[in-house]
């Protein structure tokens, strides 16, 4: 700040003083500045309510814009060209995956044979999902959506899948945190390959 806008500024404090001293205006000034805290408690506490009411469970068919069960030409005029994208490697396995930027996206096909949405989801950090976001414990989930109903773990024992078919909602954990957030048209997301602790012997 210089040295003018520093007396600019102190003139324009000292006639504020000036004029309220010689109308006895104290009072008034005291009541309006109590109402202000008022209104900034009442404001403060309503956005409070607002996030706590954003951030409840519920039913997700949506993500970032982009719903589930649209077509491959629909998401694609919506977001444009994925950044890459693959094909599930089964033989009888018709997923396609979509790599967006901010978002993942799973294909797969339906009766007809179309490929439609099927799982979004969520690869940043900032966007919450059913209250929750990357980098959250484990333990923050099921204290807000209590257990899942199904848990699929990773061939390698290092990554596991948790899912709220309820809520259309699934969670990647790794190292007890979550890792991805995604909502899915089934609810419920399993590995194809699944850890057990009885190995097949073509694994060794």
């Amino acid at each position: 700040m210089s040295i003018g806008t520093s007396i600019f500024l102190s003139v324009i404090f000292m006639s504020i003083f000036y004029i309220i001293t010689i109308y006895n205006k104290w009072k008034l000034i005291g009541k309006a500045f109590g109402g202000l805290i008022a209104l900034s408690i009442i404001g403060g506490a309503s956005y409070w309510v607002y996030l706590e009411y954003a951030a409840r469970p519920q039913v997700l068919n949506s993500l970032r814009g982009i719903d589930l069960g649209i077509t491959e030409v629909e998401l694609t005029l919506a977001k444009g060209k994925p950044d890459y994208y693959y094909n599930a490697e089964e033989k009888y396995d018709h997923r396609k995956y979509l790599i967006y930027d901010e978002i993942s996206i799973t294909l797969n096909t339906n009766i007809a044979g179309v490929l439609e949405v099927d799982t979004i989801c969520n690869r940043g950090n900032y966007t919450k999902v059913q209250g929750l976001s990357k980098g959250d414990p484990e333990s923050k989930i099921i204290e807000k959506l209590g257990v899942p109903s199904n848990t699929s773990i990773n061939k390698e024992g290092l990554i596991k899948l948790t899912s709220y078919p309820k809520w259309n909602t699934n969670f990647e954990i790794e190292k007890g945190v979550i890792k991805k957030i995604c909502v899915t048209r089934t609810g419920v997301a399993s590995y194809t390959k699944e850890y057990s602790d009885t190995k097949d012997p073509k694994d060794k």
